[in-house]
């Protein structure tokens, strides 16, 4: 995917003390373009108005807290102007195969919804549903609150 604003995030990124994974890391690299291939026609309406500006990796442990915790973010600017971090845990398969993709559609959420409240919870069951319509693949879907928030916690962030 092509991301003319690169730049512009990696800028705001460093500005907020967040280091996106070194480009000498190039598996990282590769596994974020394998998930954002497979997962383009969820990624692309943000990108295509402006919201979505860019997807990088990280190392959790490069990173200040609390982002060392999480397996993924989204930063929102002050534009609505969204980057979306993932773990290089994440992107590695740490937790299974198709954690990165939940980790990927669960931040995709957070660019319309901050709390993980029904509205969210229902943001992410349709964007599950239609992925997994799309691709034959079976992620799993959340059915209420307190199911998700104990579901995203492989290592307690």
């Amino acid at each position: 995917m092509y991301w003319p604003r690169k730049f512009e995030a990696v800028d705001k990124l460093h500005a907020a003390g967040i280091t996106p994974a070194d480009c000498y890391f190039i598996k990282d690299h590769e596994r974020l373009d394998i998930l954002i291939r497979l997962c383009a026609p969820f990624i692309r309406p943000y990108v295509r108005s402006g919201e979505l500006i860019f997807i990088f990796p990280y190392h959790r442990a490069m990173q200040p807290a609390p982002l060392s915790g999480y397996a993924g973010v989204c930063m929102t600017h002050r534009e609505k102007i969204c980057v979306i971090g993932l773990s290089t845990d994440t992107l590695a398969g740490k937790w299974g195969s198709d954690y990165a993709v939940s980790v990927l559609l669960h931040e995709l959420c957070h660019m319309r919804f901050d709390d993980h409240d029904q509205n969210f919870i229902a943001q992410y069951n349709d964007l599950t549903i239609r992925f997994n319509q799309t691709t034959g693949r079976h992620i799993k879907t959340q059915c209420d609150i307190s199911a998700y928030r104990n579901s995203f916690t492989p290592y307690g962030g």
